[in-house]
């Protein structure tokens, strides 16, 4: 059976199949605003899926939230059937994450050269489900950091955290990279968009060389 996960309260419960996602959330015994009864006409069970599958919104769910003027990133509680793991948040629930993760290469105009960036993205939503994690590059590939942070702010995140994944400090850590982010964060005032200390000046970034020599190599463990 699907688990459905609630942010930020951490409560999770598995329900059947098909599902709606109002039942399920009451079952987890969290409110679920809805006056019309589940209708699809109030549109005040409004979520935000953080993770995971849904069906798709049909043309009632759209008009439902245009009438009662809700963000086209949420989706009603109501209209969805769970088939799937899913995680979900509501605004009155609690402060749930309005962060989202950038990892962010050079880029390559072959595709598979960003396989890693993509095997480490995923790493980390399974880390830490609650948390958006996105890629971009820096240019020669799609998507640009430009397009990420319209994605995050069409999202309503309210920070957009920006990681380089780069070791050596130069032009592009040093000018390129921090001159998008200056432009996003003008282009979106509402918004924090931060960039973070790149990956070559993570202290723990020896014990990642060490890790690797001692898996080269198990008899230089001490």
């Amino acid at each position: 059976m699907p688990t459905v996960r609630l942010l930020p309260s951490g409560r999770h419960v598995e329900v059947s199949r098909g599902t709606r996602l109002t039942d399920a959330i009451r079952l987890a015994g969290l409110p679920i605003a809805s006056t019309c009864g589940d209708g699809l006409i109030c549109a005040k069970c409004a979520v935000r899926v953080v993770a995971g599958p849904t069906t798709a919104e049909a043309p009632v769910e759209r008009d439902a939230k245009l009438r009662n003027r809700i963000a086209a990133h949420y989706r009603l509680a109501c209209a969805i059937r769970v088939q799937d793991d899913l995680t979900v948040t509501a605004d009155y629930w609690g402060s749930a994450a309005g962060t989202a993760l950038v990892l962010i290469d050079h880029g390559s105009r072959r595709p598979e050269a960003h396989t890693q960036l993509e095997w480490t993205a995923a790493r980390l939503r399974e880390r830490r489900p609650d948390l958006r994690v996105h890629v971009a590059h820096l240019e020669l590939a799609e998507p640009s950091l430009a397009a990420v942070v319209a994605q995050c702010v069409a999202a309503g995140e309210q920070q957009v955290d920006v990681f380089p994944m780069f070791l050596i400090p130069g032009r592009h850590l040093t000018h390129d990279l921090p001159e998008q982010v200056r432009r996003a964060q003008e282009q979106y005032p509402g918004v924090r968009v931060r960039l973070l200390g790149p990956l070559g000046e993570r202290p723990e970034i020896a014990d990642l060389i060490l890790a690797a020599l001692d898996v080269a190599d198990p008899e230089t463990r001490g």
